[in-house]
Formats: C-alpha cells, sequence, structure tokens
C-alpha cells in the first residue's frame, strides 16, 4: 500500500472503484478494502485531510447519490476507524486508559494509575495491592476467565471506544437516563447502558460502532434476573441451547458481580464487540476539577435542565465554561447552532428590524 500511495497509484484506484456500482462486481475489489482496512498505521496516517487519499475519500463521501456502493461504504469503515483515532487523541490519558481503579478498594488515585498489578489470569482486574487482590479472590474467581495478552488489548480498545462514545453523546445518553429513570422509578445506578458494535460479515474491519451509534438505558436486573425480560436480541440467538446456555450462565454472572461493585459514578455498560465477545464495564467520566458526569447529581441537574430549563444545577458540575455549558444547552433543550444564529443574525442585520404593524 505504501508504494501504491508514493507513486500515486492508489488515489485513482479509490476514485475508480467508486465511480461505478459494476466495480462492486469484479473479484477482489472489495477484498482489497478489507486488507487495507487491516493495515490500521497506514491508514491513521494517510486517510486524514491535507493526504492524497484522505482528500479523495472526503470528496466522494460528500456526494450522497453514491453512498450505497459496496465500495464507499468500505470507505466510510475506514474513514469511522480514522476518526476514532483522533478521538483517542483528545481524551486524557486516565480515560485513555480505562480509568482503572481497585477492584477491591476502588482505589483510583494517580499514584495507583502508575503502578497497576493486573490478575495474570484474565488481565481485566486491577488491584492497589497483593493484600487487595487476595482479599477480592474469592469474589473475582468465578468470572476470572484466562485471556491472551491480544484479548486484553482488544479489551481496552474497546472500553475506550465506549468512553469516547459516552464523551461524544453525553447529552443524548443523559436524556435518556433521565426518561427511563422518570418511567420506572429507578435510579440511574439501577439503569444500564447498552451498546452494540458493528460486525462486518468479513470480519475483517478494526472495531467500530454502528453509524449512526445505536444505544439503549434498560433496567439492570432485567439483565440477570428472573426470566432476563431485557436480554438482548442479539445475545447468543443465533447459536445452538448448549452455546446459549453455556455462555448466558458465566455473563450474567460478571453482569451481576459489575452491579453490585458500582458506586455512585459509575454507569454500567453492557457491551458487544466486533467479535460477537460481551463485555461489562463501570464506565466513569471526570471532569478536570475531578467531578464526575455520571453521578447521580449529574442526573438530577440533567432532569432540571431538560425539564425546567434550569441551568444552575448543571453550571456548579460543569463549572462557568461557556463553550461546554453552551454544548449542554444544545443537547438538551435544542438551543441552535452557531451556525443558525449567524444565520438570523446576517437576516436581521440585512433586513432590520421589522416594525411595529409588521410585529402585529
Amino acid at each position: 500500500f505504501k508504494k501504491l500511495e508514493s507513486a500515486g497509484i492508489l488515489r485513482q484506484y479509490i476514485r475508480l472503484s467508486s465511480s461505478s456500482a459494476s466495480f462492486n462486481q469484479i473479484p477482489g475489489v472489495l477484498k482489497f478494502y478489507d486488507e487495507l482496512i487491516l493495515c490500521p498505521s497506514f491508514v491513521k496516517r494517510n486517510f486524514v485531510r491535507g493526504q492524497s487519499c484522505g482528500d479523495i475519500t472526503f470528496e466522494i463521501l460528500s456526494n450522497p447519490s453514491i453512498r450505497h456502493r459496496a465500495v464507499v461504504q468500505k470507505l466510510q469503515t475506514i474513514m469511522a476507524f480514522t476518526n476514532l483515532i483522533q478521538q483517542q487523541k483528545e481524551v486524557p490519558p486516565s480515560v485513555k486508559e480505562g480509568f482503572r481503579m481497585c477492584r477491591y478498594c476502588d482505589e483510583q488515585s494517580i499514584e495507583f494509575q502508575k503502578s497497576l498489578r493486573k490478575c495474570a489470569r484474565c488481565k481485566s482486574a486491577f488491584y492497589c495491592s497483593r493484600e487487595c487482590q487476595r482479599a477480592d479472590w474469592k469474589s473475582h474467581k468465578p468470572n476470572c476467565q484466562l485471556k491472551s495478552s491480544s484479548d486484553a488489548k482488544a479489551n481496552i480498545f474497546t472500553e475506550t471506544t465506549v468512553l469516547n462514545f459516552c464523551k461524544a453523546n453525553y447529552c443524548a445518553i443523559m436524556k435518556e437516563i433521565v426518561k427511563v429513570s422518570d418511567e420506572t422509578g429507578n435510579s440511574k445506578s439501577d439503569l444500564l447502558l447498552e451498546l452494540d458494535f458493528a460486525t462486518p460479515a468479513s470480519g475483517l474491519a478494526p472495531p467500530s460502532l454502528k453509524s449512526p451509534p445505536e444505544f439503549k438505558i434498560a433496567d439492570s436486573k432485567g439483565y440477570f434476573e428472573g426470566s432476563r425480560p431485557n436480554e438482548p436480541d442479539w445475545f447468543y440467538k443465533n447459536e445452538d441451547r448448549s452455546c446459549y446456555e453455556a455462555n448466558i450462565s458465566n455473563l450474567m454472572s460478571s453482569l451481576k458481580d459489575t452491579y453490585e461493585r458500582l458506586a455512585d459514578y459509575h454507569l454500567l455498560g453492557f457491551i458487544r464487540s466486533p467479535s460477537g465477545d460481551m463485555g461489562c464495564y463501570r464506565l466513569t467520566l471526570e471532569l478536570a476539577d475531578k467531578n464526575q458526569m455520571f453521578s447521580e447529581e449529574a442526573v438530577s441537574a440533567s432532569r432540571r435542565a431538560i425539564q425546567d430549563g434550569d441551568f444552575e444545577p448543571l453550571s456548579r458540575i460543569f463549572g462557568e465554561d461557556t463553550v461546554q455549558m453552551t454544548a449542554l444547552r444544545r443537547g438538551f433543550v435544542g438551543l441552535p447552532s452557531e451556525s443558525e444564529m449567524d444565520r438570523v443574525r446576517i437576516a436581521l442585520n440585512s433586513g432590520g428590524l421589522p416594525s411595529e404593524s409588521e410585529m402585529d
């Protein structure tokens, strides 16, 4: 790919293969893009604005009349991956690493982040000391599954992607939490964020959320108690009964264990990864001043903003940052965007204010 790009051939290939739907029928064309997706370092360097491949891809994706073509959909997957990498650069290191905390005592200090003790078997539980790990073993043992280092890295990538999603869709998530909480009478601690990754038929694409991203807020206990009414449709429903029974026991036990260890500032996440594996996460978003974006206080403040238009409680959590508060006002009550406001200002400046008779 590097040689094709340096010779200008890759750019021409992208342009030609997307120019006609007939190219989708040629053997090897879609396979070419599947192989390209498997080169993330090359993709993140060359599929950005200012690079020939990135510029031509943006040009193609801006044409709505060809978005249904299979080649164009492959290009959308590539650009989604590039955007994800760019988002990760903006996330604080503590969030980028999943904001890890001690599974036993919930220690999450900077010192702890620098000296993590990882469970050698599952590589997904962390402790601030050997004493905490020993004390937690009885609880952790039933859910401790042997994982390879590559599986552990994929899990961290998935959690980072989910946190990026929560950050980018914070207002939509909080609006849904408030809505479901009011409908069910449950507090935020009893609710769960269900998120599903897109899994391409080829199985070759890198981790990416569905576009547009889809999520669900539901009663947590409905996933692991009784007849499990909130069990997702995609939960091993296409497998045979023995596969379903084998997995439901392990995963629901892990989900219940994660639920029982939630703190006020956590949001429980139940995620299906691109490989088809399921994961349970205690999701945390923290502001620079240590205020928590998923706390019960934040939910109450969001409810006041949504239902009463009172943003004072939110400003006490998020501070007086004008940009951030404006984004919250837009997300919660539909404040016009800056571009829309600019159009109104231009119209008023060019036509003048209406007279009293016109207003009547």
